[in-house]
């Protein structure tokens, strides 16, 4: 397997090639494995900074690679503005995102959901270690040993571990492979594995929320950062910011009324769907006072967007452990039903997440097994038990 020391070293000399650089580099890659590529980064390229196309007998494959040389974080507003292109070109195959630095857990969520392709730091040095390809990085970046000492410090060591790729425990298949050299077989289930296991620790967590009975606002929070679990379509939520910032941020080109709504999530589902999310603090009932802020809030967004002449749907949740058993109320509910607001329960939504990730569940489980992980384990276990209770 590739030694630290080298990957390390390599990596800080892609850091510190020029953005322009860069693009060249990643074409490049792609170039080696066969493609034929154009780089076309500069103004006006809508998010194409390099393009790669490949012909195999009959059929031919076009993929759009934005490079992006960064320090920091990819973040999941970097995902959706790369998927864009995807809105733009109807002749891409598949979207690629490139770049030096490394993803948040968040940005992985998304790239998985919009079905980008990731290749960070880490990766890219892999690539080029394990394919002979140093002389491709030699005609861009300066040798390590004439970078500024600066850069072997920490703060290479620690973006490196960021991503658990020196310390993640992993299963022994996928420990054959790095030991057989199939390394980037390897990496690809070790991602899969990463996202899979961030995804149930996220579950296990919203089941202890339910249990513990936490405050709303750190329900709020839960669900902002794991929109997916109310539903897979489910991105860019926010929270915290009033009902017409949302919408103003969304369609600049509409003027909304202004109005100091301020729903508990905003969110953007499939085909730009809008959502609006009210929830109470697990183990509380929905109210009448409940019933009328959603209805207020939905009767809002549809209205604002039925006078801009935009079409976009608006729908809303309201999420809790049940409602009152006031006659009146339940009239309210049964009409609000009628509108196309959703109402859900806390368990319900821990039953659909177990059950729509059951395979992830599975791999987790099975890799758990394999390193011994028996914390991880037992809250698998726990999470299994609301099916068999369904």
């Amino acid at each position: 397997m590739t030694d630290e020391r080298r990957v390390k070293e390599t990596y800080v000399r892609l850091q510190n090639l020029h953005h322009k650089d860069f693009e060249h580099f990643i074409s490049d890659l792609w170039e080696y494995d066969g493609w034929v590529t154009e780089v076309v980064g500069g103004p006006g390229d809508g998010g194409r900074d390099v393009i790669a196309t490949k012909h195999e007998r009959t059929m031919r494959t076009k993929v759009v690679i934005q490079a992006r040389r960064y320090k920091n974080k990819i973040q999941p507003k970097d995902i959706r503005e790369v998927n864009s292109v995807t809105d733009l070109y109807s002749d891409i195959d598949a979207v690629v995102l490139a770049t030096t630095s490394t993803f948040s857990d968040n940005a992985f969520k998304d790239a998985n959901h919009l079905n980008v392709h990731l290749w960070d730091g880490y990766r890219l040095c892999v690539y080029v270690l394990e394919n002979d390809l140093k002389s491709v990085l030699d005609e861009y970046a300066p040798p390590f040993s004439e970078l500024p000492l600066s850069h072997e410090g920490v703060e290479v060591e620690s973006t490196l571990n960021e991503q658990n790729y020196f310390e993640l425990d992993y299963s022994e298949e996928i420990s054959h492979k790095f030991a057989e050299q199939d390394i980037l077989n390897a990496l690809e289930e070790l991602d899969e594995y990463r996202i899979g296991r961030d995804r149930v620790k996220a579950i296990i967590r919203l089941r202890q929320i339910v249990e513990n009975n936490c405050l709303e606002t750190e329900v709020v929070e839960f669900f902002a950062d794991n929109p997916y679990l109310l539903d897979p379509t489910w991105s860019n939520a926010k929270f915290e910011r009033t009902l017409t910032d949302s919408l103003q941020e969304e369609f600049s080109e509409i003027e909304f009324k202004q109005e100091n709504y301020r729903p508990d999530i905003f969110a953007l589902g499939y085909q730009d769907v809008i959502e609006i999310v009210e929830l109470k603090q697990p183990g509380r009932k929905i109210g009448w006072d409940e019933v009328k802020q959603a209805t207020t809030y939905t009767k809002y967004a549809r209205n604002q967007l039925s006078e801009s002449d935009n079409r976009k749907k608006v729908g809303c949740q309201l999420i809790a452990d049940g409602f009152s058993d006031d006659a009146e109320k339940w009239h309210h509910i049964n009409k609000m039903r009628e509108f196309g607001i959703q109402i859900r329960h806390y368990n319900s939504i821990i039953l659909e997440a177990v059950k729509s990730n059951q395979a992830v569940i599975d791999l987790v489980e099975r890799n758990s097994k394999s390193v011994g992980n028996t914390e991880l384990l037992e809250e698998i276990k726990k999470l299994k038990s609301y099916i068999g209770n369904d």
